[in-house]
Formats: C-alpha cells, sequence, structure tokens
C-alpha cells in the first residue's frame, strides 16, 4: 500500500475517489423511504444474510491482500505492479463514481435492504440503462482496486471471488424479491440489462417501465 500516494495524479485519483464514497454515505446512507414503517416486518429484514456476507468477504479478502503481500506470496514484479496499481486505483475511482451516480439516479428508492413493492417504479436512465445492479458492480470495482494497491496475485483472485460470489447471493436475492413483487413488469424490464456488466444489447420492446 506504501506505492499507491507516491504519483501525484493517482493520489489525487484515490482520494476524489474515497470522496466520492463519503459523499454517498452521507448523502444516500440515512437515506429512508416514507413507506419504509409500514412495510411487512418479514420484507424489510430480507437480505441482512447477503449483506453481512459482502461485508465479511471484502473483509478477508482484503486481509488474504495484505498477508500474502507481507509474506511476499505472489507480489507481482515491478514495472508489473506500478500498472496493477495505478489501474487499481482507476478502477477504485470508477466504482465509487458509479455508485453514487446510480444512488443519485435511484433517488427516494435508494435502500441498503433488499425490498420491493407492487407498485415500485423502476429506475432505466442513467447507468440503469444497460446494468440491472450498478451499484454492486460499483462495489466490486472497489473492492478489486483497493485490494490491487498490494499488487499480489493470490490477493487479486480472492478480491474477484469472494466479494464476486457474496455479491451473486445478494443480486439473486433481491431479483427473486423483484420478481415475486412486481412480476411481469419487471421481468420486461431486465431485458436487455446486464446484472453486474452493462449489457450492450438493445433492449426488446416493452422492456422498459410503463
Amino acid at each position: 500500500m506504501e506505492h499507491v500516494l507516491e504519483p501525484t495524479l493517482i493520489s489525487a485519483l484515490f482520494w476524489a475517489a474515497t470522496a466520492a464514497l463519503g459523499a454517498e454515505l452521507l448523502l444516500l446512507g440515512g437515506r429512508v423511504r416514507p413507506d419504509a414503517a409500514r412495510a411487512p416486518r418479514g420484507r424489510r429484514r430480507a437480505g441482512r444474510g447477503s449483506l453481512l456476507a459482502i461485508a465479511l468477504a471484502m473483509g478477508l479478502a482484503f486481509g488474504i491482500n495484505s498477508a500474502c503481500h507481507a509474506q511476499g506470496w505472489g507480489n507481482l514484479p515491478e514495472p508489473i505492479a506500478g500498472w496493477v496499481r495505478g489501474l487499481g486505483v482507476t478502477l477504485y475511482a470508477a466504482g465509487a463514481l458509479l455508485r453514487l451516480w446510480a444512488g443519485r439516479c435511484l433517488g427516494a428508492e435508494f435502500t441498503r435492504e433488499v425490498r420491493a413493492r407492487p407498485e415500485q417504479p423502476l429506475v432505466s436512465h442513467g447507468p440503469y440503462r444497460r446494468l440491472r445492479h450498478p451499484l454492486y458492480t460499483g462495489l466490486l470495482a472497489v473492492a478489486l482496486g483497493l485490494c490491487a494497491q498490494f499488487a499480489n496475485l493470490p490477493g487479486l483472485l480472492a478480491a474477484a471471488l469472494l466479494p464476486g460470489l457474496a455479491l451473486g447471493w445478494r443480486v439473486r436475492e433481491e431479483e427473486r424479491l423483484l420478481e415475486a413483487t412486481i412480476g411481469e413488469r419487471y421481468t420486461r424490464w431486465r431485458r436487455g440489462r446486464g446484472r453486474l456488466l452493462p449489457s450492450w444489447r438493445a433492449a426488446p420492446p416493452g422492456a422498459g417501465p410503463p
């Protein structure tokens, strides 16, 4: 980690992305929809297990990177390590900005819980034109970008695999709830949109929200 802040441009990018993540927490973290208090108790609690799994997976990935780097297991040589760190900061910044953008597009619909209601609007602008879950795509990019600062091959694999599996659980849980609650309207909306990677296929007619 000591190498990441040496070049001025990379340092500026890193701290700008960190500020964006902080802005997301400040601006969106405490937001609760007005109907939250009326939501069914079981539905409000849905997703807490997957949220905990994401936090544990990211912490474990960071720990594996730190341990492998300290022991010299799989550290990449220079100049490859420098390129990986630079790419990682770019990925970190992109993920942070994507999360902020997606959260602002969701507006009052933003929530950290897996929750849905039949009349829920389906956002189709911004990153939601090509992605179903840009918030999770951004989080995965942040995890990869941060762990890339160790420039360690086993650690990079752990950073891709562990958060990826946890986010996959979260995505499947969320999509099952949306499909069961919203039904055909959600099924149409998700066509032409990738889960975590953007889809460049044109959405078929009727795929957007009514």
